[in-house]
């Protein structure tokens, strides 16, 4: 009698651990599509000439013409080697713009690391996180270089 209950209680307790288990991984699951929702991609589209102004232009994905975005912070990043980057100019804060034009200030929005020269030869990459009033979150980037003749190129 008592292998018998112990065998059931074997049973019982393995279909609990399935359950839980499953319990689990649709928890996880439900988090992951959760973090997908709550963020929104927008596009930064870096246009210029090496020498002239180089600026970044925010997108929607569904629009061709340039939007505001609450802007919360901005960095460029060099390539430096080795998959390394190091960071040229940054800005933190807040303020709805079309875009933002390197080494530029902007009400509402910090310099936290003042502008490097750009070189010629130099790959560079843009990050940019915007904060709406009622959307989630959203984030773009951008890689950009100069041909020989200066044009920026997309990376």
């Amino acid at each position: 009698m008592r292998v018998g209950f112990q065998i059931a209680f074997n049973r019982i307790n393995g279909l609990h651990c399935a359950k839980r288990s499953l319990a689990v991984a649709v928890l996880v699951m439900m988090c992951i599509v959760y973090a997908a929702a709550c963020s929104r991609l927008f596009i930064v589209k870096p246009i210029g000439t090496y020498g002239d102004a180089i600026a970044f232009r925010f997108y929607d994905i569904t629009d061709e013409q340039p939007s505001r975005h609450n802007i919360v912070d901005l960095y460029v990043q060099e390539y430096i080697g080795d998959g390394k980057w190091s960071s040229v100019w940054m800005l933190k804060g807040k303020q709805s713009l079309e875009e933002i034009v390197y080494g530029q200030r902007y009400e509402g929005l910090t310099e936290v690391i003042p502008p490097k020269a750009l070189s010629l030869n130099g790959a560079y990459r843009v990050f940019v996180s915007d904060l709406p009033m009622f959307e989630p979150a959203g984030g773009a980037s951008a890689g950009f270089a100069f041909d020989t003749r200066g044009n920026l190129i997309l990376k």
